[in-house]
């Protein structure tokens, strides 16, 4: 089975030399100057919100081309379409976040709904992915967060505006036979996001998983929070449907208690980490058929650990159950997992490149890190690219 997830013909098939050579050299800056890498990301960051010259084509010619999918739909359907032909599917992310302005909020809405009725008419987009700040205020979020805070009347109005966007997109997605990512963020407006997304639930998850929560597995919290949002939407009489990840927002949560001197809501080890997310994982398999997962990770002891139990019980086409990594990564997972005939899919960012920097941002970060993401991706490359070599020459 380790094998299985490691074959790098089928897991670059849908790329081209002249796209592996580009990823290799991206992997390879990230793999050889981490430091020099999260510099220029934050400098990056710096020039293309204030439109310095030269620099968003930069950055669209190198790290965007590797990591998201266009600028906008249209652009986004040679994308869709070549990993629809190799098994795939896809998870649309318009990269927007952390937005306000009343005007941002409603433009960003547009855009999703644009997105839901674009994946309507195409089955291999079975789904979209928002994050509920790009519609709602933070500060709003971490007060509805807090019960015990007091609300003014315009914060009050405030939330119920957010809630209606909400539900326009949440309606939508159901009208339109879509489902909907919604991205967990920062632990301390999480309760607020559980809130929103728990009751969109029990609105329109009555018959099929139409809007799913994320549960970050890093925090001590998610696998007690992820049962108890089962049970309770098994007596609503609604389908939990949960993406479970890992996480994104570690150091900012360990940074934030330490300051504030709260007990750190993170792991502390990785082991912990790996073991929470293995056994949310078995949970869902065990309640798959009255609630609905996602194995949204890169990690591949996790994924094989899923796909055994799926073949011991002989579930390769449970509809509730589904894998899924990032575009521009793991790609040894995705395509050799799709060849399994289980539900595979890729999570393909699009936008402008000053509303996806700040993903570009967090992937840089995360192939930098300790977990070693780059230095992986980049043999795994270079294994290819020598294959192929090989191949030519005979």
């Amino acid at each position: 089975m380790q094998e299985l997830l490691t074959n790098t013909k089928t897991a670059f098939k849908y790329k081209s030399t002249k796209d592996l050579k580009l990823a290799k050299w991206i992997y390879g800056i990230m793999h050889q100057y981490p430091d020099l890498v999260l510099s220029m990301s934050e400098l990056g960051m710096f020039a293309v919100e204030w439109k310095i010259p030269f620099a968003d084509q930069i950055v669209y010619n190198t790290f965007y081309k590797v990591f998201c999918g266009g600028k906008d739909l249209k652009d986004c359907i040679p994308v869709v379409d070549n990993l629809a032909e190799f098994g795939v599917e896809t998870v649309l992310d318009y990269g927007a976040e952390a937005k306000d302005s009343e005007e941002e909020y409603e433009a960003v809405t547009e855009e999703f709904l644009k997105a839901i009725r674009f994946a309507g008419r195409r089955a291999s987009i079975p789904l979209i992915s928002m994050k509920i700040t790009a519609i709602a205020d933070f500060e709003l979020l971490e007060k509805y967060s807090n019960p015990s805070s007091v609300k003014t009347p315009l914060e009050v109005i405030d939330w119920e505006r957010a809630n209606a966007r909400f539900d326009l997109i949440c309606k939508t997605a159901h009208e339109n036979g879509t489902s909907i990512f919604v991205d967990a963020e920062e632990s301390w407006i999480q309760g607020a996001l559980d809130s929103m997304v728990l009751d969109m639930m029990k609105k329109y998850n009555t018959k099929a998983p139409i809007v799913y929560n994320t549960y970050q597995m890093y925090l001590k919290s998610s696998r007690d929070r992820l049962i108890s949002h089962h049970q309770e939407l098994k007596k609503a009489g609604s389908v939990l449907g949960a993406k479970i990840v890992r996480g994104a927002y570690m150091d900012k949560e360990s940074k934030r208690a330490k300051e504030l001197g709260l007990e750190d809501p993170v792991y502390p080890t990785k082991g912990d980490t790996d073991d929470a997310y293995n056994e949310a994982i078995i949970y869902s398999f065990k309640e798959r058929d009255n609630m609905a997962f996602c194995c949204a990770t890169h990690n591949r002891e996790s994924c094989i650990m899923l796909l055994e139990l799926i073949k011991e019980n002989k579930v390769e086409n449970h509809p509730n159950i589904s894998f899924c990594q990032l575009y521009g990564m793991s790609d040894n997972l995705t395509f050799n997992l799709a060849t399994q005939g289980v539900r595979s899919m890729k999570y393909l960012p699009y936008g402008s490149v000053e509303n996806t920097f700040p993903y570009l941002v967090r992937r840089a970060h995360e192939n930098t890190s300790i977990t070693n993401d780059a230095s992986r991706e980049y043999l795994m490359l270079s294994e290819e690219l020598d294959r192929r070599e090989r191949a030519r020459k005979k």
